[in-house]
């Protein structure tokens, strides 16, 4: 391995770490869990590429559908072939009423394979870090991935989560 490349990877090892810790934080904000909760649910979203999203534009980054797509292709077979199926196992055993133990094995199986998914990210986007756009919003970043994921018209739901994440409160139904 040259050191180009050794550098390359300590570099993407460095931005997965610091993806995860994003993640993680922004994860407890109030009302964030559940508004993300119900984009997965109901229209297929997923999570871990919507927080690259945000996390990249808290980075000044400023993604394209062009962009969006390369983190989506990066990220298939991860989110296909081990997120998705440990996430239905998870809740199946939840649903029929299966071991405390064995859902915790598998809620913590999901989170490895969701920060597997973000290295994958990472090694990725970690050399687009370098090219910083103070124009980059969280709100422009997601909703760049809303419509290149879900190409569904305005959904409350993705301002809500926009909000949080730049730091606002979630929006109260009046």
């Amino acid at each position: 391995m040259t050191s180009h490349s050794t550098a390359g990877a300590e570099n993407a090892v460095a931005a997965a770490e610091d993806l995860w810790h994003y993640a993680v934080t922004v994860y407890q904000r109030p009302g964030l869990k559940d508004a993300l909760l119900a984009l997965q649910d109901h229209y297929d979203i997923d999570v871990v590429v919507l927080l690259c999203c945000a996390y990249l534009a808290e980075k000044q980054c400023r993604l394209t559908s062009a962009s969006i797509s390369e983190l989506i292709q990066t990220t298939r077979a991860i989110r296909g072939d081990f997120v998705l199926p440990i996430r239905q196992l998870r809740r199946h055993c939840a649903e029929s009423g299966g071991s405390e133990g064995l859902y915790s094995a598998l809620k913590a199986a999901e989170l490895q394979a969701e920060r597997a998914q973000m290295g994958a990210l990472a090694g990725r986007f970690w050399p687009w870090l370098a090219q910083r756009d103070k124009g980059a919003s969280v709100a422009a970043n997601i909703w760049v991935y809303w419509g290149f994921a879900a190409g569904a018209a305005d959904e409350p739901l993705l301002s809500e989560v926009a909000a949080i994440l730049q730091g606002s409160p979630p929006q109260v139904p009046s």
